[in-house]
């Protein structure tokens, strides 16, 4: 564990939320309703106008959904599947894209880790105090570059005060899972003094090997333990502190984060990746900044991440080092021609390293200019928003045997939503979007154990061309609610990787450290990085129906829903690790301070593979949860208690890389409590 601890932190928010605790008032009955604002739209982020689809997890939707990683978190939304590699390790899948596709971004800045580069990586932003969470499908190139070309998620932490408050507001969160012998929580508290707003944040989890229903491994080996998953315990801490100016026109702030984990890598090596991380982050927004324009908001960040891969003697295997800068500028203008828009500029600089005996991947140097250009206008009931951007990416690493590589990209999205009836709307975005290869794409070339892989990168590969139809059919009010989305994407030169059968025997080449040819069972599984056109479609679907709202006896609303994406190469293969076929239902029941939830979900078995890639079992589960609310005065404390996996069922994910050998965890039980002031 890092030296530094948060348990003064922690006693600090305590004796701080004790200090400000307000006179009781009788317990209130109801919850406010909330608007829900998608932030990482730079224009009007209110749901009904986005033509294209988007999901935001706020609130009690939220808090029921909470896991300790960004991937859990999401994996049971609509289109959004996980990686999952081990309790420390989840990054999420959007509609069968990840990695170098799917950008994590925190305040619409990104993450600046290297989780992006390997399953094995985890996510540097804990959304445990998270405002909200938002998703959006489809490319999302045109706002934050060429990495988002499968989409974006945006994480909001309000780590940068935007406005005063009248009083200390904030929250604290403590938790503990049966499952992972988890204890763990943090908590926030914003104030002001005179003109700056002031913030605070900290967070602390342990948790222990966890539970599973039989062996780690498919075939499990004589003398494997049953019912725990070896060294899949994590440590986590995270403490943040920042302020703001705050003036009539505006806002100019800034904020401090330091994060930290400790976690292990299931499997026979036994490994722990222990990783840190600093961030700085500046952001401000001015009204009115010239003439014609509205708006000017700014945000830039910069970190220093380091992580270290352990042997299990405790030696440092390899270190991978990411020194980054981003910064983004956005200028509203006023409306022209009834036109809405925003122009902007964003600028990406990375140094990337690592060091040591798995040293996959040479030090390079990434560069990124971006600008873009999106518009928005009302025809009466249709919305229609059209945007288009260029980027220049360029890397330099530092090997002469690897070329210095520049890509020119570019991206055009248009799109509409037609309120064509009161509650109803039908939405269309049309989008092509361009992204710049991956470093480890074109410059991988070594072992990895965390993957136990041999990584072969391709650096004459080109731009990957997404061209993305995506249509959708909504109603949302009234008694039945439904929404329906239908997606294709057409993928010009896609990159992925495949194993090779070099003797075509049927059976995947392996390669020693060395990379030499090695027995079939020993050695690394050989994956090369190539490119191929493909296509990915899908549906999702989701109908509501409120079945019962009675003054006495409350509210009882039923959920069904379903999600499934393929993808194949244009020579027929499938492409690997798709999700499958997900559907399922839930009951969701509120009376007065009380509410429940229910839910069912079957993930088929999944045997549309790639050449050379395994099957997966389906599984069933189940998961219940029970919650109790009382506010009194500016306070609402909740108390809630979830189980999950109640079934016991053996979960493994197609989408895990670690899927034979470290299954999802078994039944638990889950309490926290949860308090918020202001």
């Amino acid at each position: 564990m890092h030296p530094f601890s948060l348990r003064p932190l922690g006693a600090a928010l305590l004796a701080a939320y004790a200090g400000m605790t307000l006179a009781a008032d009788e317990a209130s009955t109801g919850k406010p309703v909330e608007t829900v604002t998608v932030t990482a739209v730079p224009l009007r982020g209110a749901e009904e106008h986005l033509a294209q689809p988007a999901v935001v997890l706020a609130g009690d939707s939220l808090r029921r959904k909470l896991a300790p990683t960004l991937g859990e978190t999401l994996n049971r939304e609509l289109g959004v599947s996980s990686t999952s590699f081990g309790a420390g390790a989840s990054r999420p899948l959007i509609r069968g894209l990840g990695g170098e596709r799917v950008r994590v971004l925190e305040n619409g800045i990104g993450a600046m880790d290297a989780s992006s580069l390997s399953d094995d990586h985890a996510v540097s932003v804990d959304p445990l105090l998270a405002r909200q969470v938002e998703v959006l499908k489809g490319p999302a190139t045109l706002l934050y570059g060429s990495g988002a070309i499968g989409g974006i998620v945006n994480v909001v932490t309000d780590r940068v005060p935007t406005a005063l408050s009248a009083r200390p507001r904030g929250k604290l969160q403590f938790g503990w899972d049966e499952a992972t012998q988890t204890f763990g929580g943090g908590g926030a508290v914003d104030a002001s003094a005179g003109p700056l707003a002031l913030h605070l944040d900290g967070l602390r989890r342990s948790t222990s090997d966890y539970d599973i229903p039989g062996f780690g491994a498919l075939a499990p080996a004589p003398g494997d333990r049953r019912g725990r998953l070896d060294n899949s315990d994590t440590d986590t801490e995270s403490v943040t502190g920042g302020a703001s100016y705050v003036g009539s026109r505006g806002y100019l702030g800034f904020n401090i984060n330091h994060f930290t984990t400790n976690y292990g890598i299931p499997g026979d090596e036994a490994k722990r990746i222990d990783l840190e991380q600093d961030r700085y982050d500046i952001a401000g927004q001015l009204n009115d900044p010239l003439p014609g324009f509205t708006r000017l908001r700014m945000r830039m960040g910069h970190n220093d991440y380091v992580h270290q891969e352990i042997e299990p003697g405790g030696d440092i295997g390899t270190t991978f080092l990411n020194d980054e800068y981003e910064g983004r500028v956005e200028l509203s203008h006023a409306p022209l021609a009834n036109f809405e828009g925003v122009l902007g500029v964003q600028v990406q600089h990375r140094d990337f390293q690592a060091v040591g005996e798995e040293q996959l991947t040479p030090p390079v140097v990434g560069r990124s200019v971006g600008v873009f250009l999106v518009e928005e206008r009302d025809f009466g009931s249709l919305h229609v928003e059209f945007g288009a951007r260029y980027e220049n990416v360029d890397y330099s690493p530092s090997e002469a045997a690897n070329p210095e590589r520049n890509f020119d990209v570019y991206s055009l999205s248009s799109g509409m939503m037609w309120h064509f009836a009161p509650g109803y709307g039908l939405g269309m975005s049309l989008t092509r979007g361009q992204r710049a290869p991956g470093i480890e794409e074109l410059y991988n070339n070594g072992p990895h154990d965390a993957t136990e892989s041999f990584e072969r990168g391709d650096d004459t590969l080109g731009e990957e061309t997404a061209n993305s139809l995506d249509v959708s059919l909504h109603k949302d009010e009234g008694r039945w609610q439904w929404r329906g989305n239908l997606f294709v994407n057409y993928m010009e030169d896609f990159i992925y990787q495949q194993s090779v059968d070099a003797n075509g025997d049927g059976i995947a080449d392996r390669l020693d450290e060395e990379g030499n040819p090695a027995l079939p069972g020993d050695g690394f599984l050989l994956l090369d990085y190539a490119s191929r056109n493909a296509v990915l479609w899908g549906a999702e679907v989701e109908v509501g129906y409120g079945l019962m709202r009675d003054v006495n006896w409350g509210e009882l609303d039923a959920r069904v829903f379903s999600d499934y994406v393929r993808g194949r190469l244009t020579n027929g293969d499938p492409l690997p690790r798709i999700t499958p076929l997900r559907f399922g239902g839930n009951l969701d029941y509120r009376w007065r301070a009380w509410e429940a939830d229910f839910s069912v979900r079957r993930t088929v078995g999944q045997d549309d593979n790639a050449p050379l890639e395994t099957e997966t079992g389906g599984f069933t589960q189940v998961d219940l949860g029970v919650a109790w609310t009382l506010r009194q005065g500016g306070q609402e404390y909740v108390v809630s208690a979830r189980g999950t996996n109640l079934l016991d069922e053996e979960i493994r994910y197609h989408t895990s890389l670690l899927k034979e050998i470290a299954p999802q965890p078994g039944r638990s039980v889950m309490l926290s409590v949860q308090t918020s002031f202001m």
